[in-house]
């Protein structure tokens, strides 16, 4: 049957939300993405362009969205696009329209200059399309034993949390200026902040401290906390305490990136266990870029030693990687490589949980390339599309 691939207008806004809210909620629980997504899908040209879809007969069976965001990491910024909504309606599988869609988005975000792309789901599905699962993050159990058994240790805090959507703009204003403050981080319009942290369902809630100031944020998603960011990194144990003994009896989980050790580092002495997982599902456009922004964010928290080292990939070339005095320079080369990868190897080489010895030919550097790896790589819970 005759079908064509469009992207959409404001127009086929309610069309849109009708059908990928329909086939999520055949997939999975009952989803309305007009509240999962309030920053993503919003009746404009704008926002709808984002959206390709395939209609078969004029009618809407397959759509993907593709969002593009700026990821600073210090004077760094990276064009970055997360990919959401993949949706098939379930009497078209099987057609390749997820395919045709698929290849479409992917190869209009290497024509439009993106360094990286981030997603979720099936490992299989989208590594035919060059993503692979690799960062890490590190979630951390909070159970109402271990929660009762710290209290005992931890300050006089008299935090109060609040539900951000209530406050005032000024108060909404000082919440913005701790995460823009961040030195790495998704630029959110202050206009759209908000409905960013309430991205797949989250409540975003202001912590205020026992003389009325704003101590910080965080996003509660049922059990799951994705983000708390703080004014004060010393205050982050006694406030992390406060929210996760402010529903007594239950459990929760929070999310903390590799990049930040202290805080890492004073969650894991009053938690009950944790985990370290892959921070979703990635694909490099400009590696040379991709790289050396993840290895001076790294930087920025130890010193790394100075050095250089040829690392050699069939994905993508050979590139000079050095280090000197904290400053990172990545570059394409012709030299040979000090380390060989082969296909989706480099991305756990750079960027894996596990340990990387498994995954490389030649030993040259294998020193450097302990201290140097895995960069950090991580994509914040409230930007996931």
């Amino acid at each position: 049957m005759p079908h064509e691939i469009t992207r959409l207008t404001a127009g086929d806004y309610e069309e849109l939300m009708d059908f990928i809210s329909l086939v999520f909620s055949m997939a999975h629980a009952p989803t309305d993405f007009r509240a999962f997504g309030p920053k993503m899908y919003e009746p404009t040209d704008a926002s709808m362009a984002q959206q390709y879809v395939l209609r078969e007969n004029g009618r809407i069976r397959a759509a993907v969205g593709v969002f593009p965001m700026v990821y600073r990491i210090g004077d760094i910024s990276l064009r970055v696009a997360g990919v959401g909504n993949v949706a098939v309606h379930k009497y078209h599988g099987g057609k390749g329209y997820m395919v045709d869609l698929m290849n479409a988005a992917v190869a209009d975000m290497a024509n439009e200059g993106m360094d990286f792309s981030f997603l979720t789901g099936q490992r299989q599905r989208y590594q035919h399309f060059g993503y692979e699962p690799c960062g890490a993050a590190c979630a951390v159990h909070f159970t109402p034993a271990s929660v009762k058994h710290t209290a005992k240790r931890m300050g006089n805090s008299g935090y109060r949390l609040e539900e951000m959507a209530a406050q005032s703009a000024e108060v909404i204003d000082k919440a913005y200026a701790i995460h823009a403050a961040q030195f790495t981080h998704i630029e959110r319009p202050r206009g759209k902040f908000v409905d960013a942290l309430r991205t797949g369902m989250s409540v975003p809630y202001v912590i205020f401290d026992q003389n009325g100031e704003i101590a910080g944020y965080f996003t509660r998603n049922g059990a799951t906390i994705g983000e708390i960011l703080v004014a004060d990194e010393n205050a982050f144990a006694d406030i992390l305490h406060s929210v996760t003994a402010n529903r007594p009896g239950e459990s929760a989980t929070v999310f903390l990136p590799p990049h930040e050790p202290r805080k890492l580092a004073s969650a894991i002495r009053i938690c009950e266990n944790y985990v370290l997982e892959n921070a979703g599902n990635y694909r490099f456009f400009n590696f040379a870029r991709t790289v050396e922004a993840f290895l001076t964010l790294k930087a920025s928290c130890r010193s790394l030693p100075d050095g250089e080292m040829v690392i050699g990939s069939d994905l993508f070339g050979n590139h000079t990687i050095s280090i000197a005095g904290g400053s990172v320079a990545v570059e394409t080369t012709d030299r040979a490589p000090d380390v060989t990868l082969r296909g989706m190897d480099i991305y756990q080489f750079l960027f894996g949980a596990a340990p990387m010895d498994g995954f490389f030919d030649g030993n040259n550097q294998s020193q450097l390339a302990h201290a140097w790896f895995p960069a950090p790589l991580y994509f914040p819970f409230p930007d996931h599309v």
